[in-house]
């Protein structure tokens, strides 16, 4: 009788020591290491300096890191492990590591999965940027700063953060562009960037009861201790949508990929708006504003390709040039207070834009800035008129009716426009 065994034989990296340091701080690895990168627990610091990051050498091929039990580790240097080929980080045997430097696991597209040290107070910035297959990770209760872009990019759709958590900062950029469809706020937290979940495709966010300068209801999540800001609308949120009377500032990426919304209803008391508010609302038809505008740039209403009537009931200050450039679905421009100035080529390409009407003097019509409206047929301005500006109204072949019932003091080639 005959008996066979296979022994499965994984291989490991070798590591590199700095001289004289007992083999206590890990400078790199050898240039012919591959495969798992095992720390033993003597070892205190793993060292990196730019441009020779620790692990620069074997970045293709070592595929996980692992520490021996009760691991002696309290340093790991920015980015030593930045653009490896790493799928799995365990660090639950770092219980003296208090801080993830910045960079640490950046750019690793196939790191699948991270447990992080139970005792680790900061998170730095971009530690998990680009991390293309990162879907989850489970935030220890110690955690208290989250650093800026720490997620950022990364393929992240759930962190799991327990009600007994301590964190309290999250820095510019949290999770901008990750895929994160919810979180939850706990009561410790006492800091949010205004830019922490930029073009995140957030589906639900709960908050703490406890928390006192944040709030989420019906979908929609307040920030401040008076809820005046409107940090952010769950992409679920759908039909119309009328901000609170409490609310003052709308925050970056608010509307972010909120599909479903229809139409949109501001209050007069709302004094800042910020950029690339209504970023693909793709199904939004009508938007209303009721009090005084300070400006609409180019970047608000990115791919709002169904925008059909915008509702001015105050002055606006600027609407900046190509703002709603090519807006293909908008028919109607309705400005019932005054207007500073409209931008060179503001809606040219409007091709279903039929009326404008502004009910208050606009100082200035800038260049090409209804050029190309085809339908446009009726444009009203009731007050005076300082300046239109060159071609404004270039291949507008169907305006009929062009009612200016103050003074004009500079024309440049209207008539010779349509």
């Amino acid at each position: 009788m005959y008996f066979y065994f296979i022994v499965f034989i994984s291989s490991t990296v070798t590591l590199e020591y700095r001289e004289n340091s007992n083999n206590q701080v890990v400078i790199g690895c050898t240039t012919d290491s591959s495969g798992e990168v095992f720390i033993p627990k003597d070892v205190t610091e793993i060292y990196s300096s730019y441009p020779n990051y620790a692990f620069k050498n074997c970045k293709d091929s070592i595929t996980s890191l692992k520490f021996e039990d009760n691991s002696k580790i309290t340093s790991i240097s920015s980015s030593s492990f930045s653009y490896t080929s790493l799928e799995s980080a365990n660090l639950s045997e770092c219980k003296q590591l208090t801080l993830l430097n910045s960079n640490v696991f950046s750019n690793c597209k196939y790191l699948k999965l991270v447990i992080l040290p139970p005792n680790i107070s900061e998170i730095g910035g971009y530690c998990f940027q680009y991390t293309e297959n990162l879907t989850l990770i489970d935030l220890p209760d110690s955690v208290v700063t989250l650093g800026s872009n720490a997620f950022q990019n990364s393929c992240l759709t759930t962190i799991n953060i327990s009600p007994d958590s301590k964190l309290k900062t999250i820095y510019y950029g949290g999770f901008s562009s990750a895929k994160l469809s919810s979180i939850f706020i706990p009561k410790s937290v006492t800091s949010i960037s205004s830019e922490t979940f930029d073009q995140c495709p957030l589906e639900n966010i709960t908050v703490d009861p406890e928390n006192t300068i944040c709030k989420c209801d019906s979908k929609s999540f307040y920030k401040e201790t008076d809820n005046s800001t409107l940090f952010r609308v769950c992409v679920s949120y759908s039909g119309e949508y009328i901000v609170a009377s409490y609310v003052t500032k709308i925050n970056s990426y608010c509307f972010y990929k909120c599909v479903n919304i229809s139409s949109i209803e501001l209050h007069e008391h709302i004094t800042s708006l910020g950029s690339k508010t209504f970023w693909y609302c793709t199904s939004l038809t009508n938007i209303t504003f009721n009090g005084h505008v300070d400006s609409i740039s180019s970047d608000y209403f990115s791919n709002c390709e169904s925008l059909t009537n915008i509702l001015f009931n105050g002055n606006v200050l600027y609407i900046y040039g190509n703002a709603f450039y090519n807006f293909k679905s908008l028919t109607n421009i309705t400005i019932k207070g005054d207007i500073n100035q409209i931008g060179n080529n503001a809606f040219q390409g409007c091709t279903s834009l039929t009326c404008v009407t502004i009910l208050g003097k606009a100082t200035k019509i800038g260049q090409y800035t209804f050029s190309g409206c085809s339908k446009l047929t009726n444009l009203t301005i009731s007050g005076n008129i300082f300046q239109i500006g060159v071609n404004a109204f270039q291949d507008c072949e169907s305006l009929k009716s062009f009612i200016i019932k103050g003074s004009i003091k500079d024309i440049k080639d209207i008539i010779a426009d349509y």
